[in-house]
């Protein structure tokens, strides 16, 4: 009996340790990773305390209805510094130019802008290049060159690389800091290395440049977006781009393609130039200016054509909206009818003037005797008054013809007798 115990319990022992094999193990049949491999993965995320360190995700950022935001969405990352290939790009210190010369004498090299604004070129010597335009490099270099090779040496000079340079954005920036590019890059580079104004609290048409304590330019990104105009500053080491706070604001909605909130320089505006930026559907008619002053709420309401003169202030609310009234309505007639299949008619038409428009067929049936008016209608007396006088929607009057096809209109309704009358008239 002793013996028996004992491999009971040995067995079960045995057991165990298969299971927690299995549990250390890596399960060939799932692939899944052994417990112990599971924890310590688990534990790398974990400091001393025990307190799981895994950084949480940063919420992404709700779309602005500022106008002018889209600019720095994230799908208008810098694409790439440019190397300076605008005409109008002046030569500056740092600046490389590459020289061509062949015929008599050969030479292929890209020359540096040295401290004075010179390039030397062998066997012609210092060039002075600084201040010079890059569309008339070319010239500048061909005829300092001419002066030593009169004949048989041709030349060919361009800007290689514009010069590195650093430069500084603040303001009201998403993040502000140093920032690397080169003397050609845009403004709006250098704004979205910065992560781009933040639209809750920057401005987007006051934006300055520059350099020490001079100012260099001021700029409206506004310009930009209606117009299509941006002022290309040259920058260099050490230049500052400052984003101002935001001014003054008014926010658009209604019939209009652009409804944004919108941020302008003066305390008012006109509202013909909130329209002009908005942009009004052609089926907006009138707008409605909702002020706050104080505790109190003003509402205006003008027709488009009144806009002259009237103005906007910070914080206003514009709406555009389509206030027209239906000056017809469109009955459609199908079944035995031999007649246009659609009538339009004016607003608030009766029965009266639908059946006068009704033209009858061979199909038609016509016998007085059929519990169906003469040539039928599909709808009771109410419903029928109803399609006529429902505004604004293209309505539908069936004549059906066939007795079992629909419903007919009540005995002595409106409707039927009406249907009667015309039938006698026509001598049926």
């Amino acid at each position: 009996m002793k013996l028996v115990k004992t491999l009971l319990v040995l067995s079960i022992l045995q057991s165990c340790q298969v299971l927690a094999i299995d549990i250390n193990a890596d399960p060939q049949l799932t692939g899944a990773a052994g417990l112990p491999q599971l924890l310590a993965a688990k534990s790398q995320n974990a400091n001393n305390d025990g307190f799981d360190n895994t950084p949480i995700p940063a919420p992404e950022q709700p779309l602005s209805r500022m106008f002018g935001a889209q600019l720095f969405n994230g799908s208008t990352a810098d694409s790439g510094s440019s190397i300076g290939f605008n005409p109008s790009y002046i030569i500056g210190l740092g600046d490389t130019i590459q020289i061509r010369l062949w015929g008599a004498f050969n030479f292929d090299g890209a020359l540096p802008v040295d401290p004075k604004g010179n390039i030397f070129v062998p066997n012609v010597g210092p060039l002075k290049v600084t201040g010079v335009s890059n569309g008339q490099l070319n010239s500048l270099v061909t005829a300092k060159i001419k002066e030593v090779y009169q004949s048989n040496v041709n030349v060919y000079a361009s800007l290689l690389q514009a010069q590195p340079v650093k430069v500084f954005v603040t303001g009201y920036v998403r993040n502000p800091g140093l920032y690397g590019g080169v003397a050609s890059d845009s403004l709006l580079s250098y704004l979205s290395k910065a992560g781009g104004v933040d639209s809750d609290r920057g401005s987007y048409v006051d934006i300055t440049v520059k350099r020490g304590k001079n100012v260099r330019s001021h700029v409206n990104l506004y310009d930009f977006l209606l117009n299509g105009s941006l002022n290309l500053s040259q920058f260099s080491d050490g230049d500052t781009i400052v984003v101002g706070p935001r001014q003054y604001t008014f926010s658009v909605e209604g019939d209009v393609y652009n409804s944004y909130d919108f941020e302008f320089h003066d305390g008012s505006i006109p509202v013909s130039e909130a329209l002009e930026w908005s942009r009004p559907k052609p089926g907006a008619t009138h707008f409605t200016i909702i002020r706050q002053q104080g505790a109190m709420k003003r509402t205006e309401y003008y027709p488009l054509s009144n806009a002259s003169g009237k103005i906007l202030q910070d914080g206003d609310k514009l709406i555009i909206s389509s206030d027209r009234y239906a000056g017809t309505i469109q009955v459609r007639i199908e079944g035995a009818h031999s007649g246009e299949h659609a009538v339009v008619l004016p607003y608030g038409a009766t029965m009266k003037q639908v059946l006068a428009q009704l033209k009858p067929n061979s199909m038609s049936q016509l016998s007085s005797n059929s519990a169906l008016p003469p040539f039928g209608c599909c709808t009771s007396e109410g419903d029928a008054q109803y399609l006529l006088t429902k505004a604004g929607r293209s309505l539908t009057f069936l004549t059906i013809v066939n007795a079992g096809r629909g419903p007919s209109a009540r005995s002595g309704s409106s409707v039927g007798e009406s249907f009667r009358r015309q039938s006698a008239q026509r001598g049926t």
